[in-house]
């Protein structure tokens, strides 16, 4: 992937976290129109995609986990996954009430309600929706976009955002609506892609979560300037996801644009059955960030 220099730049537009109007347009595989701020290094689709299409992407989005087809191997890869993350905030906030949002199936809130907290979610795939108020009930699922108003002011004292953040049309305007929610003290949990990865650096235009819902891509430099007032990053770490090697090879089958992972793929095909399905930690090009909200 490239950026082409600053004089070539669209003269009109400007990066959303720091203002500069030097901002360069990248090429990828898969035709998106990628920006990037030379300044910062936001990375950001432009134009976005129509609030048509975004609906039509996200009708039945955890279709591409396949969790009807696998049964519970994908469930317990994400509560794997997630009692990591939570674990990580435990020492700030030990209970309390948890807003997830993008709740999706529902494997962060299980694993939250075992540890003790009090939890609602909110999800706009249909199929999210629906497996989640099962669930938790009606009553602790919303099915729209989060809006100021939603919730009383300091509702929650922890809120998650597990990749949401790179969905989001407006994410500094989001944040706010956020900060609004959290107690005094109370810790919002970003896990979003890092262009600062290695395996961005290396996988360059093939990187998996390069795709045409992902609107933003941050690292872990710009997050400083995408939080408002009064949210203090406590932890900036990498993120470690729970996944199987077979989990692993479906990705890699998805993408066949790089000869070099397509070749790997085939080779690790080989590996015994129990070792492709023995669940291992793994550093997938993700950020993991633990804010808090000062007291006053």
């Amino acid at each position: 992937m490239r950026c082409t220099s600053g004089s070539e730049a669209e003269a009109d537009l400007l990066c959303s976290l720091c203002g500069s109007a030097d901002i360069g347009e990248m090429s990828s595989q898969g035709g998106f129109p990628l920006k990037k701020c030379s300044k910062c290094g936001l990375q950001f689709l432009h134009p976005q995609p129509d609030t048509e299409e975004l609906r039509s992407i996200y009708s039945d989005y955890y279709r591409s986990w396949d969790i009807d087809a696998s049964g519970d191997e994908v469930s317990r890869m994400k509560m794997r996954t997630f009692r990591g993350y939570l674990e990580a905030v435990k020492q700030y906030v030990p209970s309390g009430h948890l807003l997830d949002v993008g709740c999706a199936t529902g494997e962060l809130l299980s694993v939250a309600s075992e540890m003790g907290y009090y939890v609602h979610g909110i999800e706009i795939s249909p199929k999210g929706v629906a497996r989640c108020r099962i669930k938790f009930g009606e009553e602790r699922i919303t099915s729209k976009p989060l809006v100021r108003g939603d919730f009383p002011d300091e509702s929650f004292d922890l809120v998650t955002m597990c990749d949401v953040l790179e969905h989001l049309e407006t994410p500094v305007e989001f944040l706010d609506t956020v900060e609004k929610l959290l107690k005094p003290g109370g810790i919002l949990l970003i896990a979003t892609p890092d262009t600062y990865s290695w395996s961005c650096r290396l996988m360059k235009s093939s990187w998996p979560h390069y795709k045409k819902e992902h609107l933003y891509y941050f690292n872990r430099s710009n997050m400083l300037r995408l939080l408002p007032p009064g949210l203090v990053i406590k932890r900036l770490s990498v993120a470690r996801k729970c996944l199987t090697l077979r989990y692993c090879l479906s990705i890699l089958d998805a993408d066949n644009s790089s000869v070099l992972l397509t070749r790997l793929s085939g080779l690790l095909r080989f590996l015994p059955g129990f070792l492709q399905v023995m669940p291992v930690r793994v550093a997938f090009g993700e950020m993991l960030v633990l804010v808090r909200k000062e007291r006053v």
